[in-house]
């Protein structure tokens, strides 16, 4: 009995040895999986983020609204598809790669980092006629100005207060400020025309109005929002990869959400104390209305009709835009009728651009690039005669991310990551 018992005794403790074993193989086997597993996600996931690199690194590798794979470190295994597409004045930039049962995929809106290049303050073409300062105006920065330079005036019963006119270095300007970038202008007209992307997903604003909330991821196709009528945002909250699109006008009310949208119509109003982040194009009337804030990056955007004989830009009291604002007419400098009104108060932290007239009265801590100043007064309107403001490049945020207007930087950054 002694013997059998130590020999089932000898069998248990094999049995339990052999199952102990088995479980110590398996469970090195499922980690080296796991752990294989987590490498290769680790090594996909460091791909896409070196794609995204060379894209803002080396856009012109991949033009845009055509994917295409591309071989980085010159190894067959990190295999990438990168793709850009316009966004409004910016671009998104998308990077993706499958590796085995694992898809993974990053998105980023791209600017232009205007630091990288010549810090200007101020370009006003040359119409032979010289910039007249008055009251508390300061400007600091490079400034490019016309032939006849800038001079001290004295007009509302206020003579300029300074010490020195321009404090930064002055430049000879040329008859037309830089041209805007064709490629950026041609993609946003074309909403106007009703030249939809074959990718987005167009959808009646009538079908949806009662829908209070959208949210359009980026990882989807674009949803198009349409209407031939007026459209009227009143309390609606949409985010995303979203684009509004009107044939007549949008209202936008103070008690509406948008973030990262884009709206395109002739005529474009956003109601008093809106806020939000967004970008907006017009071609006949733009309006922003008082104490309104347009957080970064926004963009607000006039782009004239030929076949309009005015358009205007407006820009209401204690309103802060973070971002672009631009107005562009075809007409040449000097005839243009494209007007963009900055009223007092207002700031505009980042770029301005206007091929037409600007009516200063607020701030830019950033740049601005303008044909002519026109300074509207109960009194009388007196041309390139700036009153009480303030222009300095010095105060614009050094993590600002702007837009590629003029086709002068070829430095691009990441503006956000989207989701």
């Amino acid at each position: 009995m002694l013997k059998g018992g130590a020999l089932i005794y000898a069998l248990f403790v094999a049995l339990i040895i052999g199952l102990t074993s088995s479980s110590l193989i398996f469970l090195a086997y499922f980690n080296r999986i796991e752990f294989q597993a987590n490498t290769l996600k680790e090594k996909t996931l460091l791909d896409v983020s070196s794609g995204i690199n060379l894209l803002v690194a080396q856009p012109e590798k991949i033009p845009f609204a055509q994917p295409a794979e591309t071989t980085l470190f010159d190894d067959e295994s990190s295999i990438v598809t990168l793709g850009r597409i316009h966004w409004g004045a910016f671009e998104i930039g998308v990077s993706k790669k499958t590796s085995k049962n694992y898809e993974f995929s990053q998105s980023v809106l791209i600017g232009s980092n205007l630091h990288q290049d010549s810090k200007i303050s101020l370009y006003l073409a040359d119409l032979d006629k010289p910039l007249s300062l008055c009251g508390k105006t300061e400007i600091n920065g490079i400034c490019y100005l016309p032939k006849a330079g800038v001079k001290r005036a004295y007009i509302e019963g206020q003579s300029f207060v300074g010490n020195k006119l321009i404090n930064g270095e002055v430049l000879e300007s040329s008859k037309s400020i830089p041209k805007i970038n064709p490629e950026m202008l041609a993609h946003n007209q074309s909403y106007f025309e009703r030249s939809f992307s074959k990718n987005d997903s167009v959808v009646s604003f009538e079908e949806i109005q009662e829908q209070h909330s959208i949210v359009n991821s980026f990882v989807n196709k674009p949803l198009l929002i349409y209407s031939e009528e007026n459209i009227i945002l009143t309390h609606q909250y949409y985010e995303g990869n979203i684009r509004i699109v009107s044939g007549k006008s949008v209202f936008i009310g103070a008690g509406s959400k948008l973030k990262d949208v884009i709206i395109y119509a002739p005529v474009i109003e956003a109601e008093r104390d809106f806020e939000g982040n967004l970008q907006l194009f017009a071609s006949d009337s733009l309006v922003i209305g008082d104490n309104c804030t347009f957080n970064y990056p926004s963009v607000v955007g006039l782009i004239k009709r030929q076949n309009k004989e005015s358009a205007t830009l407006l820009i209401k009291e204690n309103t802060e835009i973070n971002g672009v604002v631009f107005a562009y007419d075809e007409k040449p400098a000097g005839k243009s009728l494209l007007k963009v009104a900055i009223e007092k108060n207002a700031t505009i932290k980042g770029q301005v651009y206007a091929n037409g007239m600007v009516d200063l009265k607020g701030n830019i801590h950033g740049s601005l690039a303008c044909n002519k100043f026109i300074l509207n007064t109960p009194s009388s309107v007196y041309e390139n005669h700036l009153l009480n403001v303030t222009i300095d490049y010095s105060k614009l945020s050094k993590h600002f991310v702007g837009v590629n207007l003029v086709n002068q930087s070829d430095t691009r950054n990441i503006v956000k990551w989207l989701y």
